[in-house]
């Protein structure tokens, strides 16, 4: 499977963190859908964030931002350029385990 190692620090998350969810649109899936072959959103009630997970051209990036108890956003995003998809999976973690360093 392809992004395995993003896949697996989302499952990580989803196991110790209630209300976890995320939606996948990436056309990774099905290659004649017009998505960015990544393309996550997520919905981390534990940490207060909606993270967005993407690759656009050979760019991996994930982007987040505050979100209150109704889902709604608020403040300034933050992006964090990954290297290749075990970065994404390790900059993930450290995001959801609180130890992500300012941006």
């Amino acid at each position: 499977m392809k992004y395995r190692e993003i896949y697996k620090a989302l499952e990580r998350r989803w196991k110790v963190s209630p209300g976890f969810r995320f939606s996948d649109i990436s056309g990774w899936r099905n290659p004649r859908a017009n998505q960015p072959p990544l393309w996550i959103v997520v919905e981390d009630r534990l940490s207060g964030l909606r993270v967005w997970l993407t690759q656009v051209g050979q760019d991996l990036s994930i982007t987040y931002k505050k979100m209150d108890k109704q889902g709604v956003c608020y403040g300034e995003s933050v992006r964090i350029g990954c290297m290749n998809q075990n970065h994404m999976a390790q900059e993930l973690d450290a995001l959801f385990t609180g130890t992500v360093k300012a941006a």
